[in-house]
């Protein structure tokens, strides 16, 4: 069994609703941090966790290559998170399309192969996670997808079940020629 990357220990943090100490490093300055997880964000190439800040009473990101002592500590009653929670994580404006992904592999797997630059990743248990992800195109989207060598479902929207449904015909037809 391979070791849990820190990606996947605190998705998993997340999914356990186990509130999380860690040592934060942000401009020159080191602190502890106190904070009920929620999700692994990432943004422009960069892996954050989503989280509810105890002390400062409100939601914050944490970039995960700047967090180290990482400790669980008790559980939480998990809050909801508002519906723009895209908003509380991006410093501009978010791409149309928003698609959710469920798949069979952990959020370091699915981070590391999904080609995009806005997904939030929820761990869902061992070797399985939901993805949000927003994109531009369908298109793009299910070729990124189908080239991770990972099994998917798709929750919504029906839009994209449609484009996939699709693809699936012609691929039927190319194999048959």
């Amino acid at each position: 069994m391979r070791e849990a990357s820190p990606l996947d220990e605190l998705a998993d943090a997340a999914y356990a609703h186990a509130e999380i100490a860690f040592e934060y490093e942000s401009e020159g300055e080191r602190g502890v941090r106190r904070v009920e997880p929620y999700r692994i964000v990432v943004h422009k190439s960069r892996s954050s966790l989503l989280t509810w800040d105890i002390e400062r009473d409100d939601w914050r990101t944490f970039r995960i290559d700047r967090m180290s002592g990482l400790e669980r500590a008790t559980t939480f009653e998990p809050r909801e998170i508002p519906d723009d929670s895209a908003a509380i994580h991006q410093l501009d404006s978010t791409p149309p399309i928003r698609t959710v992904l469920r798949f069979d592999a952990s959020p370091s797997t699915v981070a590391d192969r999904l080609l995009t630059q806005e997904v939030e990743l929820e761990s869902l248990g061992p070797e399985r996670c939901r993805a949000l992800v927003w994109g531009h195109s369908y298109q793009w989207l299910a070729a990124v997808v189908l080239s991770m060598g990972v099994d998917f479902g798709i929750d919504e929207p029906d839009d994209f079940r449609r484009h996939c449904e699709t693809l699936r015909d012609r691929l039927d037809r190319a194999l048959r020629n």
